[in-house]
């Protein structure tokens, strides 16, 4: 929570969280007005058309201080709302769909290895190459290489596709050698990953109101009996399926700059943890598996492999 702080001020909090933030108090009002509890535009006349000066002052003040301490709520369970839209949780209701993701991943597995299988002196046939070309691109981007890492959402298979990027390729473990690797990247480049991440969260945090406008729909249906509540309940579902859906692509446009960290900057991590970037990609990734199983489990085992990766050159043999 502490680390986000200097976010408050800037452009990321603003359009990630502030934002989204008041569409949600706007929303939950617009739902309350259909409830007859209140209406939203006499309670507006009241707060702000009757007041004078001071007392207009006030209430905008107090209207903004809420909203911003909102905004600040949904920054501190950033992580935990990514993770329930990526499908994990024993209780969450995006579990029901998970048979639903992995039948689709069979699904284009098997049909990538028919094609596989018909390759002629290791091309495929060319009626079936645009074919291939999208069942690749299709298993490379929106799903891990695994059966068993499936996620239950297609915006959890996009995010776990590109997290365990830097593990096939290099053999990083993305999760432990992220926080790592930010405190190296230049400010330029993390200034694209903060506008593509605010992006992300601005239609994550959409979501979230959104449900959070529609089971108070249904709260206030459930108290009141009035049918009419039905109809923003409906609308407030469909606009969270709609901002779920949005947020998997932003989610991909910012994992392509995730990608894009690793590949342009690890070199300067191996440099600043004391080794010497090996020329095969094969010891490369020995290296960097040694030096994230030592990043995931402290155990000193796995750093004493370390002095093969270091320079000769001012260390003692």
């Amino acid at each position: 929570m502490f680390g986000e702080l200097p976010k408050l001020l800037g452009k990321t909090f603003l359009i990630g969280y502030l934002l989204p933030a008041a569409l949600t108090v706007l929303a939950i009002a617009a739902v309350l007005d259909f409830s007859e509890l209140t209406t939203v535009y006499a309670a507006g006349y009241t707060l702000f058309g009757s007041a004078d000066e001071k007392q207009l002052a006030f209430r905008l003040g107090l209207m903004l201080a809420i909203t911003w301490v909102f905004g600040i709520v949904l920054l501190a369970i950033n992580y935990n709302l990514i993770r329930l839209l990526e499908g994990y949780g024993a209780v969450n209701p995006a579990r029901l769909w998970k048979a639903w993701s992995i039948s689709i991943f069979r699904d284009l597995t098997k049909r990538h290895g028919e094609i596989e299988a018909k390759r002629v002196d290791g091309k495929v046939p060319a009626e079936l190459q645009a074919e291939h070309g999208r069942l690749r691109l299709r298993l490379g981007n929106d799903f891990p290489e695994r059966e068993s890492l499936v996620l239950p959402t297609r915006f959890g298979n996009v995010v776990r596709a590109f997290e365990r990027y830097p593990q096939l390729i290099y053999g990083i473990d993305a999760i432990s050698a992220w926080p790592r690797l930010q405190a190296l990247i230049p400010e330029g480049y993390m200034n694209l990953l903060d506008e593509s991440k605010s992006q992300l969260d601005l239609w994550i945090n959409l979501w979230f109101g959104s449900l959070l406008a529609a089971a108070t729909a249904l709260a206030m249906f459930a108290y009141s009996g009035e049918c009419i509540l039905i109809l923003p309940a409906t609308g407030a579902l469909v606009v969270a399926l709609l901002c779920a859906k949005v947020a998997q692509r932003a989610g991909a446009h910012w994992g392509v700059l995730v990608k894009g960290a690793f590949d342009l900057y690890r070199g300067e991590l191996c440099k600043q943890l004391g080794f010497e970037m090996p020329r095969s990609i094969a010891v490369e990734r020995s290296m960097w598996r040694v030096v994230s199983q030592a990043f995931l489990y402290r155990r000193g085992e796995y750093a004493d492999s370390f002095t093969q990766y270091r320079p000769l050159k001012g260390h003692d043999e």
